[in-house]
């Protein structure tokens, strides 16, 4: 565990805990607790102290929770769970833990900073994620909070990633159910991270039991391939109702070297009915191990395309649109980075949630439903299905017709964004884009905000008026924050309306139509709109639709 400098003085620095403990400096904080870096002082052994914030020593509930991390990982002392050596109080009666200090980095990190892994590697690390959770199963633990920050990883000999779980501070003992955690788990309530919770949990249902981890641990293989998570949302009810309803999109949709079988391990692994996934951590690890020795970089698609397409052939937002529609692609799943959601969800707002599912959960089917289209701004002609291409030598054959979604319209403008670095998400309004973005977009004298983003740089802004072809390119700085941009296109006078359509019975059938840039005059230039005021944001953090929402320590 590395740390941060102290900002400030802290009352606990210096402390001497149990007569042995030294408190050297602080590591990290949350919202519910902080974790120090301390000293044995007869041994000069380094530690980890974490330590729950004073305010919430009252609350019998959540020191509960907290001393659950200790017992959950001395009860299973597996190499690959964090090793917990004491317990004790400060002064001011605030629960600490001792833990073995790591020195490494948090699994959520590096998938941050890498987009995707190699798959070898990534089979390594959760082959041993898989180790620790099947030995603290076999004890009747449940650790119900698997995600990337709670997996770190350390050299240890000839070894750069091995794993140590950690926080078992929600987990679920079968055999302390009423006598411990029965406060843990009333009916109604939910407790975990909700990105990586399944169905079940999300519920908040009492028989929770060890397949929730392999949910878990499904979603992180999900998120390490693609750099990616399956399901996001702006508030928990919307998420909630995407888990219980929506399937994920197939991970090679942005991974093109992922083979089929694997792809199909991640999709089972995150069943929404427990039975169809694997039953326990040892059978998916087996089924794991033949993609170990894979380690070829990723190939990863910029720009979607159908099953079938040559990858020199490229598929535009709005084909991938027309596509799902026709029922041919799932949409597209959510950014990398998700917005942060709280930990712990009461009855009134997982009820919202139910409700909203209802028609999933009446139905009791255990196949996923077929996945809702992407929001659009503008409906979107779909063509029923895409002719084949006819050979050359059929002089007799009539020509085929173009797709109408696919032809340039009086109504529609052609817009092209690029970005870098190339891990900039793209987003027109609400709706996020591939980078880079070449698609049809409804002509318009209204501004539409366009944004871009990546992790460790400084977000960008700009309004823009899609009132001809455009093409617009991004440079992103290094840096935190949101910087705002002049408004592109200011046009002087209305758009004309769209001509009449002459309607002939014997008119020709059109020939192809190649999608181009068109080239259209520009209007004169006039005095640009008022922009939008600004959404609140802090500084590096983007606020979404439904605000911000601090996770849990």
């Amino acid at each position: 565990m590395t740390g941060t400098t102290e900002p400030a003085f802290d009352q606990k620095l210096g402390q001497l805990l149990l007569g042995r403990y030294r408190i050297v400096r602080k590591l990290g904080e949350g919202g519910m607790g902080a974790v120090y870096e301390g000293k044995h002082e007869l041994i000069g052994k380094r530690l980890a102290i974490k330590c729950l914030h004073a305010q919430y020593t009252s609350n019998k509930e959540v020191v509960e929770r907290f001393y659950r991390e200790a017992n959950a990982a001395t009860a299973v002392g597996n190499e690959h769970i964090i090793e917990v050596t004491d317990v004790g109080e400060f002064d001011d009666g605030a629960p600490f833990i001792v833990m073995e200090f790591l020195e490494g980095i948090e699994f959520g990190k590096l998938i941050e900073r890498e987009g995707s892994l190699r798959i070898g590697r990534l089979v390594h690390i959760v082959t041993q994620v898989c180790g620790a959770l099947s030995a603290a199963h076999t004890r009747g633990i449940v650790h119900r909070d698997m995600k990337p920050e709670n997996i770190y990883l350390i050299r240890r000999g000839h070894d750069d990633d091995f794993v140590k779980v950690l926080d078992f501070g929600i987990s679920k003992m079968r055999e302390q159910n009423e006598a411990v955690g029965g406060s843990l788990t009333k009916t109604g309530m939910a407790l975990g991270t909700p990105y990586y919770m399944p169905p079940e949990q999300a519920q908040g249902v009492r028989d929770l039991d060890h397949r929730a981890d392999v949910y878990a641990v499904g979603v992180i293989l999900y998120q390490g391939l693609t750099g990616r998570l399956p399901f996001d949302a702006d508030s928990y009810p919307a998420l909630m109702v995407k888990i219980l309803t929506e399937p994920a999109a197939p991970p090679r949709l942005f991974r093109q070297d992922l083979p089929e079988p694997l792809e199909q391990l991640v999709l089972r692994a995150m069943s929404k009915d427990r039975a169809l996934r694997f039953q326990n951590m040892e059978e998916l690890a087996a089924a794991l191990a033949p993609f170990a020795g894979m380690n070829d970089a990723p190939v990863m698609l910029s720009s979607l395309r159908p099953p079938g397409t040559a990858e020199t052939t490229p598929f535009t937002w709005t084909q991938k649109r027309a596509a799902e529609n026709a029922g041919t692609l799932p949409s597209l799943a959510a950014p990398a980075k998700p917005k942060r959601l709280g930990l712990l969800v009461g009855g009134a707002a997982l009820g919202l949630v139910l409700v909203a599912a209802v028609g999933f959960l009446a139905r009791g089917s255990k196949a996923p439903p077929t996945a809702a289209p992407i929001p659009r701004e503008a409906p979107l002609p779909v063509p029923a299905s895409v002719p084949a291409p006819q050979p050359a030598a059929q002089p007799t054959a009539a020509p085929v017709a173009q797709p109408v979604a696919l032809q340039p319209k009086p109504t529609e403008v052609q817009v092209k964004i690029s970005a870098r670095p190339a891990t900039a998400r793209i987003y027109i309004g609400d709706v996020e884009f591939p980078n880079p973005m070449d698609a049809w977009r409804p002509r318009s004298l209204d501004p539409v905000r366009i944004r871009v983003d990546a992790p460790g740089y400084r977000a960008v802004e700009q309004l823009a008026i899609f009132d001809q072809d455009r093409a617009i390119g991004f440079e992103l700085e290094k840096g935190k924050g949101v910087k705002q941009l002049e408004t592109l296109g200011a046009p002087a006078k209305p758009l004309p309306a769209k001509p009449a359509v002459a309607e002939a019975a014997s008119a020709p059938v059109p020939a192809p139509v190649v999608i181009t840039p068109v080239d259209r005059p520009k209007p004169p230039a006039a005095a640009a709109p008022a922009a939008a005021p600004a959404r609140s944001t802090e500084e590096g953090v983007y606020q979404g639709p439904s605000g911000k929402i601090r996770d849990n320590f």
